[in-house]
């Protein structure tokens, strides 16, 4: 830094030259559209595409071997049940003596016990057998590895984007930014065909 003294004229500071602003807006803007576009891409969302994904495959599967299979199941009719005979009612017996009350057995903390039917038993009892819950993984990992292997048969594109801002110690600044896309298709003999293109740019 020096300063620079005019007869007549205040004393002035002279320093590096002071950036503009308005050309830092720019950098700025683009660096948030990158962060929105990666947070896009997050783990929920690629897990949510695979159960879809997933979820079709063994829809399809179902379907293809099941069929209608349960509209064209003969099931037995059901009979009525037999109606009893009218049972005459009990004579009441004479009073007796009143027993003795049972101590009562303390309450524990917490909600009470439920109580499950016949229905309910068995549901839960499949639901978290393990041998079941074993099963259900592999039946899902193998549509997985179904619905992976759709995917790297189908077409794939792929894109890149890149921006540099370099700035020397003088002040002086550039601007340069890249962009490629590709494509590529795996052909029914085994080969691959492939495009991609590019552009660069660069100012000032």
């Amino acid at each position: 830094m020096c300063a620079k003294a005019v007869s007549g004229a205040p004393l002035h500071v002279l320093g590096p030259p002071r950036p503009n602003m308005k050309n830092r807006r720019s950098p700025v803007a683009i660096q948030l559209v990158a962060v929105f576009l990666l947070a896009a891409c997050s783990t929920a969302s690629y897990t949510a595409d695979a159960d879809r994904e997933v979820d079709e495959v063994l829809a399809t599967a179902a379907a293809t071997t099941l069929g209608n299979r349960e509209q064209s199941v003969l099931r037995p009719e059901r009979e009525p049940l037999p109606v009893d005979p009218p049972v005459d009612p009990p004579v009441d017996p004479p009073p007796a003596a009143a027993p003795p009350t049972a101590p009562t057995e303390p309450t524990l903390p917490g909600a009470p016990p439920r109580l499950l039917d016949l229905t309910e038993a068995l549901a839960t009892a499949v639901r978290h057998n393990r041998e079941f819950v074993s099963r259900r993984e592999g039946l899902y990992r193998s549509g997985l590895s179904i619905a992976l292997t759709r995917f790297q048969f189908g077409p794939q594109f792929a894109s890149a984007i890149n921006y540099l801002w370099p700035r020397n110690e003088d002040g002086s600044e550039s601007h340069r930014v890249g962009s490629t896309v590709s494509a590529e298709q795996i052909l029914p003999t085994g080969g691959r065909i492939a495009l991609s293109a590019g552009l660069d740019a660069q100012w000032p």
